[in-house]
């Protein structure tokens, strides 16, 4: 048996009868490289790049967590299950410096990797609570953002604006942010749902927020974006309008938590994929959020057209 055997995120299908060895190679391939997400603008050397953890747990509903191994030090993604082995893999690979937690959903076993590691966790004010642990996060975003990691490893503003996030003693900073890493605030899903844009891999990690369409129904057209209407929490036609502001940025991997990855063409694909979207729930987006997206048609066509379409839609 491969590896692939022995890694469901829940433990629902598993082997009865499987050896040590066997269990060695399923461990040993964790983390992964995510396939298709190579460097766009950095060199991508040694360690460099965008991990799956596996590993993942039931209280995070089986979520897909991520690691981002970069000079300016390690970003975890979500939460993995926490088990020495997966914490051993992730020392080997430069260990975690921050812990950035998308939306209360999936922030699982966020306080063991934390101890470990004593990583900075990020989370959206609007998802703390008590009983998760949360209120205990060492970074809260305050506000609409955006938010980036600077060149001194802080976590601050886009645009420099005083109070808008708080470390966990009570301490805002604020300041011009020209890192490689923005924090994207897209409610809707939940209130405070933020996604993550790394730029070197034109990597977008939405969480709960947007997914590729392919698995969801039967004909499901492979190239297509999507939304979870019936899993939504808080505002489905604000999560619209949250997926038009994702046009600012220039991402061509959509890596969720929940749902199949995307892997997208380039900007004219990613372009007609949101539009596409926008406009199939138009009943729900809003005249604001349908403008944006016929906005987007022309702007698609002229880089290209819309016949590029994803490369490909992965399972997690």
């Amino acid at each position: 048996m491969g590896g692939k055997n022995f890694s469901c995120p829940t433990y629902s299908i598993h082997a009865t009868d499987r050896t040590p060895a066997e269990l060695r190679e399923a461990q040993d391939g964790l983390p992964a490289r995510v396939p298709g997400v190579v460097a766009a603008t950095a060199k991508g050397e040694g360690a460099e790049g965008v991990y799956y953890t596996g590993w993942s747990t039931e209280k995070s509903y089986a979520g897909c967590a991520y690691l981002i191994v970069r000079q300016g030090g390690n970003i975890l993604v979500d939460s993995p299950r926490y088990n020495p082995v997966l914490a051993r893999r992730l020392e080997a690979l430069g260990g975690v410096r921050y812990m950035f937690l998308t939306h209360r959903d999936d922030v699982g076993d966020h306080q063991a990797w934390a101890r470990h590691f004593g990583a900075t966790r990020i989370l959206h004010e609007l998802e703390v609570n008590e009983r998760q642990g949360t209120d205990a996060v060492e970074v809260k975003l305050r506000g609409d953002g955006p938010w980036v990691i600077d060149a001194q490893g802080q976590v601050v503003e886009a645009a420099a604006g005083p109070g808008d996030v708080a470390a966990a003693g009570g301490a805002a900073q604020d300041g011009d942010g020209d890192g490689d890493v923005t924090f994207i605030f897209t409610p809707g899903h939940t209130r405070g749902h933020v996604c993550m844009y790394y730029a070197p891999y034109a990597a977008l990690f939405s969480g709960d927020h947007l997914c590729s369409a392919a698995g969801q129904a039967p004909d499901a057209p492979q190239d297509d974006l999507y939304v979870y209407k019936d899993f939504n929490w808080y505002d489905f036609p604000l999560q619209l309008a949250s997926v038009a502001k994702l046009l600012q940025y220039d991402w061509l991997h959509v890596l969720p938590a929940h749902g199949r990855r995307m892997h997208l063409r380039d900007a004219a694909a990613r372009l007609a994929a949101v539009s596409t979207l926008l406009m199939k729930h138009g009943a729900d987006a809003g005249p604001d959020v349908l403008a944006a997206a016929a906005a987007a048609v022309p702007a698609a066509t002229a880089a290209g057209g819309a016949a590029g379409g994803a490369v490909s839609s992965a399972a997690a």
